[in-house]
């Protein structure tokens, strides 16, 4: 494997974390023009890489695994199929980055922002990303399992064909997000979250935790064909949803607010309806 002298590494590696734009800019064309296994010599065997830049880099297939990546700067960086398995990743910026395949075991991605992000066929199984950020992501195939999203921001995200098993999305926000068509939706948890003009067509809801759409925003959210059966919608905000051949047999709708709901064939059979605002 090709290998950088120490010194060259050593003034890379200081570019990269300068606090001057334009040195960090420098040091990233300079990175732009080193092999693969170049660019790993310079960053292997370091422990801690916060604040560094890679801002536009190509670090596809390099291994990651259990380094300290808070704050890293890695805007539109190209990290298809790497290694970042249990890596720090916290308040870090990977806008645009390019991360299908990753392998994301584990990885803590608290307040890290991922806008427009590239996660297809990512592994992102036991993550740790409350607050985080991931509006408009494509995050088709991805494996999201045990996965740890209160409070997180999937906005006009793409989850086609996606696993989710046991995630904690309470209090996040899925507006406009596409969920019909994921591969798995088991025990999610969507309490008080916000999925206003969601779709969430044809979708199985009835296997989530017994309070997982209570208190949840579903206004204007595409619900055609769902299966809510016995789901706990109490204090829901359905306001404007279509709901048409919905299954709500059984459903907790208690002071849910269905104004302006469209519940043409809907099948609403034992449903409870205290309080619920039509």
């Amino acid at each position: 494997m090709s290998r950088l002298p120490l010194p060259v590494r050593a003034r890379l590696r200081a570019l990269l974390r300068d606090a001057d734009p334009a040195q960090r800019a420098q040091g990233r064309e300079l990175m732009a023009t080193l092999t693969l296994d170049e660019r790993w010599s310079v960053l292997q065997g370091i422990k801690r890489l916060e604040d560094i830049d890679i801002t536009g880099l190509d670090l596809s297939g390099i291994p990651l695994s259990q380094v300290r990546l808070n704050h890293l700067k890695a805007e539109q960086a190209i990290l298809r199929g790497a290694d970042l398995s249990g890596a720090k990743l916290e308040v870090a910026t990977l806008r645009g980055a390019d991360l299908q395949q990753a392998n994301l075991q584990g990885a803590s991605l608290r307040q890290a922002r991922l806008h427009s992000a590239i996660l297809d066929d990512a592994d992102l199984r036991w993550i740790q990303g409350t607050s985080a950020t991931f509006n408009h992501a494509m995050m088709r195939r991805a494996v999201l399992v045990s996965a740890e999203l209160a409070h997180a921001h999937l906005n006009a995200v793409d989850l086609t064909g996606a696993q989710l098993k046991q995630v904690n999305l309470a209090r996040g926000t899925l507006n406009q997000a596409k969920l019909s068509g994921v591969a798995a939706l088991i025990e999610v948890d969507f309490t008080d979250a916000s999925l206003e003009g969601a779709d969430l067509r044809g979708l199985d809801l009835r296997g989530q935790r017994p309070r997982s759409l209570r208190g949840a925003d579903l206004r204007g959210a595409d619900l055609r064909g769902s299966l809510l059966g016995g789901v706990n919608l109490a204090g829901a905000d359905l306001r404007g949803a279509d709901l048409r051949g919905a299954g709500l047999r059984y459903a907790d709708l208690t002071d849910a607010n269905l104004e302006g709901a469209t519940l043409d064939g809907a099948q609403m059979d034992g449903a409870q309806m205290d309080g619920a605002i039509r």
